[in-house]
């Protein structure tokens, strides 16, 4: 029997913070790894107790993993801690447990003190919704394209800093959301020193400018509201087309649109392109058609989901293939879908397997990796039930899943092949027109991009989009580097994938 990994939270200051079940189960763990086992040594002895732990850290973490896989599959329980607080935020130990699901193991969360919650539930601000964001990027340019993030972002934010570039950070936020954004600073929590400065960005900067912080140093900033005072169509449009009148490059001018008409990047890059292209290329039909539409979905995942937001399904598998690679970019083509259709989405999507009873529940299946694909003969059949059901799958290659990929749906469908689609295809036409077909977006090795379907009664069930990589550029935009017309590209042509398979059937 495979042993169990925990992830254990630990205090970020007092140590009377460590809930009694932590203190169980570092005592009976088999192996404590530690982020830093100086600081673990010092918990452990207050504690009583005496495993001696062994590190996992940055630099580490690979070789760490393997010894940690061995252990569970002897049977061996493992506990996972960080220098403080919860594991896996901004720390170490996500390898770990990736490997720890993929080899069958059970992962354990023993929750506790956490910093970014802490810092939430002091800070005056709104805690619902909100994202964390960990430590800002070094560099200047992936630094920069950060804090525009959350100078835009709607919903709070909470990020670490550290104390030598905390003024900094606050002088940033102050010239980029202005005087109207409040923040709470939150310093050394739990501890004897503990302070928490609430106020505007520079009336924060002031503070410690003249008290220069020392210790660890939680961020909360409020986000810019839901757009209540956002201009009108009208004049975001207008606004649009003063940018481009004056010069400026389209990402620039929907930076400006977006940071002077109070509405979201999206909409103003919408604008901008409607603008420069004289009205055209922008959306087919209009969002309200494209939303309406969907009343007319047969598929009982619609049925299921009724008037609320749609949400994407990500298929998990087995095989150890990365089904979960490519994280925020779900995220953000539901964000693009309904800022560009008016189609309502959820905010981020779900994680399902075949043999999920919830399944059907989704009309839009996605599935992705990087290598092995591998269902078993009744996780097949689940599949086959779903897609000729109504439902839809986008396999999107991330470079190494064809091989895999096309053996396991040929067995879920025998009796049909993947048919290349030309370029002609409505799903390169609406909403956005990719006269070409297929676009290309990650260049791995310079072959052109193709997609490939699987057709039902007509109707097209499955889409493989392969050797582009769209998942690539729906990804948040330093993850990649991705130039901004390429991430476009990669976005529309998720909007129209997205779209079609909505639709289609009331087309």
């Amino acid at each position: 029997m495979a042993g169990r990994l925990f992830v254990v939270a630990t205090p970020i200051g007092n140590l009377t913070d460590l809930t009694a079940r932590a203190r169980e189960t570092l005592a009976e763990a088999d192996h404590v790894l530690a982020e830093d086992t100086r600081r673990a040594r010092v918990l452990l002895s207050h504690i009583g107790v005496s495993a001696r732990p062994v590190s996992l850290h940055a630099h580490n973490e690979a070789a760490r993993v393997e010894w940690a896989a061995r252990w569970l599959a002897r049977g061996d329980d493992v506990a996972l801690i960080s220098d403080a607080g919860t594991p896996l935020l901004s720390d170490p130990g996500e390898r770990l447990v990736r490997r720890a699901i993929d080899d069958g193991c059970d992962v354990v969360p023993v929750p506790g003190p956490s910093a970014v919650l802490a810092a939430l539930a002091a800070s005056g601000l709104p805690c619902v919704p909100f994202t964390f964001v960990g430590f800002l990027p070094r560099k200047a340019g992936k630094r920069a394209r950060a804090l525009e993030r959350i100078i835009e972002a709607r919903e709070t934010t909470v990020l670490f800093e550290s104390p030598a570039r905390l003024v900094a950070l606050l002088e940033e936020l102050a010239a980029g959301a202005g005087t109207g954004r409040r923040v709470a600073v939150c310093r050394e929590m739990t501890k004897l020193h503990e302070e928490v400065v609430r106020g505007t960005p520079g009336e924060a900067a002031d503070h410690f400018r003249e008290r220069p912080p020392r210790g660890e140093v939680t961020v909360v900033v409020e986000g810019c509201g839901e757009g209540d005072g956002a201009a009108s169509p009208e004049a975001v449009e207008a606004l649009a087309r003063e940018a481009l009148e004056a010069g400026m490059a389209p990402t620039a001018a929907a930076r400006e649109v977006a940071r002077r008409a109070g509405v979201p990047r999206g909409v103003a890059y919408e604008a901008v392109m409607r603008v420069r292209k004289g009205g055209g290329g922008g959306l087919r039909g209009g969002g309200v058609l494209l939303a309406a539409a969907l009343a007319f979905l047969p598929v009982d995942a619609a049925l299921a989901q009724g008037s609320g937001p749609v949400t994407i399904a990500r298929l998990q598998y087995d095989g150890g293939g990365d089904w979960y690679a490519n994280p925020s970019s779900l995220p953000n083509l539901l964000a693009e879908v309904e800022a560009r259709t008016g189609i309502p989405t959820a905010e981020r999507e779900v994680a399902v397997r075949p043999m999920d009873p919830s399944l059907r529940d989704y009309p839009f299946l996605y599935m992705t990796g990087h290598g092995n694909v591998r269902f078993t003969p009744d996780e097949r059949l689940a599949l086959r039930r779903y897609l000729l059901g109504g439902g839809f799958l986008h396999a999107d290659d991330n470079y190494g899943l064809d091989e895999s990929f096309r053996e396991e749906i040929a067995r879920i469908f025998p009796d049909r092949e993947l048919v290349e689609l030309p370029p002609e295809h409505p799903v390169f036409h609406a909403p956005y027109e990719f006269a070409d077909g297929l676009p290309k977006i990650h260049e791995h090795d310079g072959a052109p991009p193709q997609a490939f379907g699987i057709f039902h009664q007509g109707r097209l069930v499955v889409i493989y989009t392969y050797e582009t990589d769209l998942g690539d550029g729906w990804e948040d935009p330093d993850v990649h580097e991705d130039p901004p017309e390429v991430r476009e590209e990669a976005l529309r042509m998720g909007v129209n994938i997205f779209v079609f398979a909505m639709t289609q059937a009331a087309s």
